[in-house]
């Protein structure tokens, strides 16, 4: 079973949504470069009507990472 999380990020990085775990990093996904990881952020903010912090932005450093500061501004 996937999340809308998992479905955001999949289509940024081009993954299967079940393919994505909360281990997940930067290192992991080819794709996950400094300009994807501004639209990832750009995506969840839009999706979940939420808004982050330059330094939160730079200290998501894994699946598991974002889906904590999704919980703590939702």
């Amino acid at each position: 079973m996937t999340d809308q999380l998992h479905d955001l990020i999949a289509d940024i990085f081009d993954l299967e949504p079940v393919d994505i775990s909360e281990e997940l990093t930067p290192e992991d996904v080819e794709l996950w470069d400094s300009l994807n990881h501004l639209k990832l952020i750009t995506a969840v903010e839009q999706s979940y009507g939420i808004q982050f912090t330059m330094a939160e932005v730079q200290a998501i450093d894994s699946v598991a990472k974002l889906r904590t500061l999704i919980e703590h501004r939702c």
